[in-house]
């Protein structure tokens, strides 16, 4: 077997292995911290809540929608997306819309928390509300909604794949709406909002209850962060090097490796979509302590129905 050939058997198990391990805990890390969200008041009625609990829903439709037809494709080698017109644009088109989604909700929820440490109370009431969450998340799905029309118009199938229908359209994404709204941009929010939260929890609270807050706070938000760049930076670099030398002619060896890479890039991005439930759980003592009295919960109500 050439190396060429070892190369892509690789890409292929790891698609088939890797991806479906991330499909499975995903989708059951999405249902689980649904369940703690929606059924624990504590969190229903927390502003900062509303944002990630909308962050859950768009990663549910990027693991059913995007990733679980991608596994068929590369891994089993079904036609899925590529062999039907609609299903082409239609996958396209939601896996932006929800990908988008799910990244700047986090965003939102940096900035929730944020604007709740304000010493300003005017600011704090306007802005960390139930009420101002419910619209930023439906004018984010709306503005989403509407900037990726793009995509039922301009992608289609040409030679049995799935793909853009034009140059331009696919230059525009891999030169410019990827890196900046993918990589660039979310990265420099939730750094901003972290780090004039932390100057607003030093002015506002005692040393003590003040050290205590601010370790709570850096262990949720540095892993978001730290993934964020894990699956933002590597997809945007990736798209722009992939539409950079699309012109170029490229042996079997190359274009195997480029494709072995393509594929760690892809599944590396989606890592932003399956663990966001393991980060709260391993990070969050609340939502642990929420998850274990659901478990038991749930016991309880397996027991009786057995008897």
């Amino acid at each position: 077997m050439s190396a060429a050939d070892t190369l892509n058997r690789v890409s292929y198990l790891m698609n088939i292995i890797v991806g479906m391990l991330m499909f499975i805990l995903g989708m059951i890390g999405s249902i689980l911290i649904g369940l703690i969200f929606l059924t624990q008041r504590t969190f229903r009625t927390n502003s900062c809540i509303q944002y990630l609990l909308a962050g859950i829903i768009s990663n549910f439709l990027m693991l059913t929608n995007v990733l679980l037809p991608r596994i068929f494709a590369d891994g089993f080698a079904l036609p899925m997306y590529n062999a039907n017109e609609f299903f082409c644009r239609e996958r396209l088109y939601i896996s932006s819309v929800a990908s988008i989604c799910a990244i700047y909700f986090p965003c939102w929820a940096a900035f929730d928390q944020y604007a709740s440490s304000s010493r300003n109370p005017i600011f704090r009431q306007r802005w960390s509300s139930i009420k101002f969450a419910h619209r930023a998340i439906l004018i984010t799905f709306l503005i989403s909604i509407i900037i990726h029309i793009p995509h039922l118009i301009w992608n289609g199938i040409i030679n049995g794949i799935c793909m853009s229908l034009t140059i331009e359209f696919n230059k525009f994404n891999a030169y410019i709406f990827v890196p900046i709204f993918y990589g660039l941009v979310p990265l420099i929010l939730i750094s901003f909002f972290t780090l004039n939260l932390t100057k607003n929890l030093r002015l506002t609270i005692n040393s003590r209850s003040r050290k205590y807050r601010e370790k709570q706070i850096r262990r949720m938000l540095i892993p978001q962060l730290i993934v964020l760049a894990i699956s933002g930076l590597p997809f945007s670099i990736q798209a722009a090097y992939a539409m950079g030398t699309s012109h170029i002619n490229k042996d079997l060896l190359r274009s195997s490796i480029e494709n072995l890479i393509y594929h760690i890039v892809r599944l590396l991005f989606y890592c932003n979509y399956f663990c966001t439930f393991y980060i709260y759980a391993f990070m969050s003592s609340e939502v642990r302590k929420n998850l274990w009295r659901l478990m038991i919960r749930f016991k309880r109500r397996t027991r009786i129905i057995e008897l």
